[in-house]
């Protein structure tokens, strides 16, 4: 059996490494350290207040992930898990730990196959980078589970991204651009990565309420292999909309919506962890 995990991270700055490194006082207001980021990092022309920063100045909100199997002589993916986790629910600590220590091992010690849209140049960085900053251990990222998932040529972990620009050779593809040229739509629920910040802020006022379960936004990708050679398939995943608590057996049973793909089975009740 092989088994794949699908993950895609939010982040927002880290507010108290960015005054550290701006030489701020502690108490320094986030709009203003905000500010003087977007100055430092903003690219031309664009809007210092959402400039993208470099990777060592975010932290993790929400990791989300999406796990499939297949049998080892090839055929369809079937989707036998999703899940989130957030930081309106645990520590940023706890969040990069539960999603280490979910990661599936087979019978011979390996770890999955990871697959991710951009991953190489911010989702396993991050990992690294908060993982190091929060002095949390990670073996599994670094060949605890006899997998190198840095060798960015390799089959351990595939960044679609990278993989359908042909590692560069052409313009890298947006996720958006993906999902419009595959007939899905942009903005599930209205939400994408630029308005994170804000909603993040919105709902720390409200004790951030079920952040990865009230966000409608993600797209999970399961790559295929026919023939030595690699086909992305997109998948999206409605998020939950509900309003229970998150260990609540309404929320645990609850199904999510998929689109259906030649190729690929999806289990018809997904499951949180």
């Amino acid at each position: 059996m092989t088994t794949l995990v699908v993950f895609d991270i939010e982040a927002v700055p880290d507010y108290p490494t960015a005054r550290r490194l701006l030489g701020e006082p502690d108490g320094t207001p986030e709009t203003e350290t905000r500010r003087r980021l977007g100055q430092r990092y903003a690219r031309n022309g664009e809007d210092p207040s959402k400039a993208f920063l470099k990777v060592p100045i975010y932290q993790i909100v929400c990791i989300a992930t999406l796990n499939a199997k297949r049998e080892e002589g090839g055929g369809a993916w079937s989707v036998s898990q999703i899940g989130s986790r957030s930081t309106g629910e645990k520590t940023e600590a706890e969040v990069l730990l539960g999603f280490f220590k979910t990661l599936p091992v087979d019978g011979r010690g390996a770890g999955p196959l990871l697959v991710t849209f951009g991953g190489n140049g911010f989702d396993l960085p991050l990992l690294r980078y908060r993982a190091f900053a929060l002095g949390v251990p990670v073996a599994a990222l670094h060949g605890g589970v006899r997998r190198d998932y840095w060798q960015r040529f390799g089959h351990d972990h595939v960044d679609l991204c990278d993989v359908l620009s042909g590692y560069g050779a052409s313009a890298k593809p947006s996720l958006a651009e993906m999902a419009a040229l595959a007939s899905i739509p942009v903005k599930i629920g209205g939400i994408d990565g630029s308005q994170v910040e804000a909603y993040v802020a919105a709902e720390a006022e409200r004790s951030c309420g079920l952040l990865s379960q009230r966000r409608a936004r993600y797209l999970r990708r399961l790559p295929s292999f026919r023939h030595g050679t690699r086909r992305s398939l997109v998948v999206p995943l409605r998020r939950f909309d509900g309003q229970p608590s998150s260990d609540s057996e309404e929320t645990r049973g609850a199904a999510a919506d998929v689109v259906r793909l030649p190729g690929v089975a999806i289990s018809s009740r997904l499951r949180l962890p």
